[in-house]
């Protein structure tokens, strides 16, 4: 333990000193400035996550940074709604202005991004690249630091990858409600559960073919929409089985349950291709773009 009992401490101060180093070296700033870009873009990021999110992404921090990441919190906002790149990109350029020396926020906004990636556990990182849209994901530096787990041999589950924050609809959900939850929150589709059971699914393409077209109005309800044929995967399937059943299937997600049925994460191709092959996906993918497909959406 160090002299003064605060070895925690320390270590933090250690920590944000060396991502400071690596920041400056790779814009080209002070350490000052380097203070300050990392502050201003983990805020931006704050702000377009969900609170349990950014509060899982905060716990990775050193305890410094941490400080920075909660600067000027106000949880009432989250998530913003911002959804392309140049509102992000515009949001840190706005709070980088007026620092001292002109900063580019882009690069500012990659360098950042790049010390998430080698120094936070992968696992987040993936959560957090995954609850971006699209394209502010695109400023995500490719490969930075990513380390894929092992495939080929079967070996690696679809536990191993999958997404665990499920978010869920009830049967009893207005369509508006559901429409409104799945703009704020950028996703497609959302399993639907009741009495700790998965009994449907309502997407995007749902709400529209099944409601809109046929002249529902927003109070009708999630399961005069929903799909209640509902496909899933185990936990425990291996990730080459999962993947050929989605291109057979010719869906981007499935839902995952154990092996008493209850629901347990998303298992997504996008959840294939980050953390574990991109190229093991791409097979998968052609199948579900070819017409014909019980659930295409795109989300």
């Amino acid at each position: 333990m160090s002299a003064n009992g605060l070895e925690t401490f320390d270590r933090s101060i250690h920590a944000t000193n060396l991502w400071l180093k690596e920041i400056s070296k790779e814009i080209g700033v002070d350490r000052r400035m380097a203070w300050r870009a990392l502050g201003v873009v983990l805020r931006a990021l704050r702000d377009r996550l969900t609170g349990e999110d950014a509060a899982h992404l905060a716990a990775q921090l050193p305890l410094v940074v941490r400080g920075a990441f909660y600067e000027q919190y106000r949880p009432a906002i989250q998530p913003d709604p911002m959804r392309s790149r140049e509102e992000f990109v515009a949001r840190v350029a706005d709070g980088l202005a007026g620092g001292g020396k002109p900063m580019d926020p882009e690069r500012a906004i990659r360098a950042v991004f790049s010390i998430i990636q080698r120094h936070i556990a992968e696992a987040e990182t993936a959560k957090v690249r995954h609850a971006l849209p699209e394209n502010i994901r695109m400023l995500w530096p490719p490969n930075a630091g990513i380390h894929r787990v092992k495939h080929g041999d079967g070996s690696t589950k679809v536990a191993d990858v999958m997404s665990r924050n499920v978010q869920l609809a009830s049967p009893n959900d207005t369509l508006e409600e559901i429409a409104k939850r799945m703009a704020m929150e950028d996703l497609g589709f959302l399993p639907v559960g009741e009495n700790d059971r998965l009994v449907g699914m309502i997407t995007d393409r749902d709400i529209v073919a099944r409601a809109v077209a046929l002249g529902r109005d927003g109070q009708s309800r999630v399961r005069d929409a929903m799909t209640e044929d509902v496909k899933y995967c185990f936990e425990d399937d291996s990730i080459e089985d999962a993947i050929q059943s989605m291109s057979d299937m010719q869906v981007r997600r499935l839902p995952v349950v154990n092996r008493n049925k209850r629901l347990v994460g998303i298992f997504s191709l996008a959840d294939a291709a980050m953390k574990y092959d991109p190229a093991a996906t791409g097979g998968a993918l052609g199948g579900v773009t070819e017409p014909g497909g019980s659930h295409t959406s795109s989300a």
